[in-house]
């Protein structure tokens, strides 16, 4: 749990000695230590319960409001990712200019250009691109893709590009001016965003509002929620697996040996086990 408490938690003052009271009575832990307002007060909190340890760093970042950032470093397990591509691309950013413009001067293209037309637009292209080629070769690299978002727009789109441009132009200057455009930017996203999510979980609720089980199966996508597997613990799921193959076995066995036989039973044949070693379970639908 985090957030704006509103608290004064630096301040030794009844409400604050009741608020920690409420987080020892129910086992909780608040983990911010530092200043995050412009007033010097401890507001913005982040509460775990007391036996959390993916907590690795807590520390503050640059404020763009009278607020600061709160950055939280965790140690989580990562399960499933999104899959991944290889894209190609040339680092044009990291051109020299001054050798580019040497490379260029010295080239044929302007010591000996062709005569004709065709011959001079061939002559144009094979040299920008063998300097291309030379100042910024072809990368490649593997990146995830990720599904967009449901409510994702053109619109948003274009205004996070328009608002990463200008934090890149603020974190350079870092002049107020520059830093004034990128927080207008930045609030036009948050309310466009804002109002995108609300309008299509607004939309879906009324669509699904008949159809609850629609409805929980996409909640339960929304909220990440995911069914655990009920297994045992083991050090090896080939192991686990025969014990489970032994213990019905077994269980055959011994029931089979309590029934009482008579000379007029039949003597039926024991049914032949597969020599199949089984290595996985699969999900049985039910």
């Amino acid at each position: 749990m985090f957030g704006d408490f509103n608290i004064y938690l630096d301040l030794p003052c009844p409400n604050t000695r009741s608020f920690m009271d409420v987080l020892q009575t129910y086992a909780l832990h608040q983990h911010v230590s530092f200043p995050t307002h412009v007033h010097s007060h401890w507001l913005d909190l982040f509460i775990t319960r007391s036996t959390c340890t993916n907590i690795k760093a807590i520390f503050p970042t640059d404020g763009l409001s009278d607020h600061l950032c709160v950055i939280i470093d965790l140690w989580l397990q990562v399960g499933s990712r999104s899959r991944k591509k290889i894209i190609t691309f040339r680092p044009i950013n990291k051109i020299n200019i001054n050798t580019l413009h040497e490379d260029l001067a010295n080239s044929d293209l302007l010591i000996k250009p062709k005569s004709t037309l065709c011959e001079l637009v061939n002559q144009y292209n094979e040299t920008l691109s063998k300097l291309l080629d030379k100042h910024a070769p072809k990368q490649t690299k593997s990146v995830q893709v990720r599904p967009p978002s449901p409510w994702m727009s053109n619109d948003i789109i274009v205004a996070k590009r328009r608002r990463r441009y200008l934090e890149r132009i603020w974190r350079r200057t870092r002049s107020p001016i520059d830093r004034s455009r990128y927080t207008k930017q930045l609030h036009i996203c948050n309310h466009m965003m804002s109002k995108a999510k609300s309008d299509y979980y607004t939309h879906f609720i009324t669509t699904n509002s008949e159809n609850p089980r629609q409805m929980w199966k996409s909640v339960n996508k929304i909220l990440h929620r995911q069914t655990l597997k009920a297994l045992p613990e083991h050090s090896s799921l080939d192991t686990l697996c025969s014990s489970f193959s032994k213990y019905f076995t077994d269980k055959i066995a011994r029931i089979r040996s309590n029934f009482v036989m008579n000379n007029n039973d039949y003597d039926f044949p024991e049914p032949p086990l597969s020599e199949k070693n089984t290595t996985e379970f699969h999900t049985c639908n039910y």
